[in-house]
């Protein structure tokens, strides 16, 4: 478990309800920081299954739309926010499925954060996600000089850029993280959730096949949800973007690992030798905020397990988030 120092401020965490967001919001809420957790969608059932042992007594809900920026505004100022954390995005699949609207809530939700950030009088650095999408799939640096392979990836792009062009113009501090692949509770849509797709069938006795394979930069979600945490509660003034990469490894280390969390899986969990089109190999940078520590694969993918089998637990008992589920 991680320990998050005491915290009483406001954060307003946007697309609460996906997987980063639902463990951000954990880690806010046990060091005592109260959270607007703010979401389009109403399907809670990543939240509620975070929230384990966790009190909500801090927490707002809200249902709302990032590109609304006097919604926004109003939210900012009645609930006396402190610090945004922006994850709201529409991911590859949906990106590609609709890219004008994908371009609306990427591109133009960014664009109203920014702008509400300037309303911010503690001074805090926008933290909002990026991703490893925004590089070309050629990888490293020079990927940047390079158009990326999505829609998705255009639009993370285009935020970057526009964080630091409200630096510039209007000195509004912001960090952009780009995790990797990111895996554990929560992690149920999206190209890379393939490994959390295998190991919780592994828990549950069935075999598994991913579509992919090669290298992945591997991440556990509480990790990477305490990194941002980090970077929200850093007096950053300036504007940066920093890669947050995991473990690097083969999906032949992924299944061993998943093999290690649930021995009787053997064999059962198979995958194709197709790299997939994201960079490898990126290196950790400068980073202006301290990083959580990435723990092991073998690590995450036990926590992964243990949390699913405890989730199941309760739904049985009907004393737990998930009660009344089968």
């Amino acid at each position: 478990m991680i320990s998050t120092p005491t915290d009483d401020g406001c954060y307003l965490v946007t697309g609460a309800l996906g997987c980063i967001g639902a463990w951000m919001t954990r880690l806010l809420l046990q060091s005592g920081a109260r959270v607007v957790a703010l979401d389009a969608g109403t399907d809670d059932h990543r939240l509620k299954a975070a929230l384990l042992d966790t009190s909500e007594a801090r927490l707002e809900r809200v249902v709302g739309d990032v590109t609304d920026l006097a919604q926004i505004t109003e939210i900012i100022t009645e609930h006396q926010v402190d610090a945004i954390i922006h994850l709201a995005a529409l991911q590859v699949p949906s990106c590609q499925a609709n890219p004008v609207l994908g371009a609306q809530v990427n591109v133009v939700g960014q664009m109203v954060m920014l702008e509400a950030a300037r309303s911010l009088s503690s001074g805090r650095p926008l933290v909002y996600a990026s991703s490893v999408g925004a590089y070309a799939p050629s990888g490293g640096k020079q990927g940047l000089a390079d158009p990326p392979a999505t829609f998705y990836g255009v639009y993370k792009r285009a935020g970057e850029q526009a964080a630091a062009l409200y630096a510039k113009s209007f000195g509004v501090a912001s960090i952009g993280i780009r995790p990797h692949t990111v895996y554990g509770p929560g992690r149920d849509f999206g190209v890379s959730a393939q490994p959390t797709f295998a190991v919780l069938a592994a828990a549950e006795g069935r075999p598994y096949h991913m579509p992919y394979g090669g290298d992945v930069q591997l991440q556990f979600v509480e990790d990477v949800a305490q990194s941002f945490v980090n970077a929200s509660r850093s007096d950053y003034d300036g504007s940066c973007v920093v890669d947050l990469v995991g473990h690097s490894v083969t999906m032949s280390d992924v299944v061993d690992a998943i093999t290690a969390a649930v021995p009787q899986s053997q064999g059962t969990i198979t995958f194709d030798d197709v790299q997939l089109p994201f960079p490898t190999g990126l290196g950790t940078g400068e980073s202006p905020f301290p990083r959580a520590a990435d723990r092991s694969i073998a690590d995450g993918m036990r926590a992964t397990v243990a949390h699913a089998q405890r989730l199941h637990r309760e739904a049985l008992t009907g004393s737990g988030p998930l009660k009344g589920s089968s």
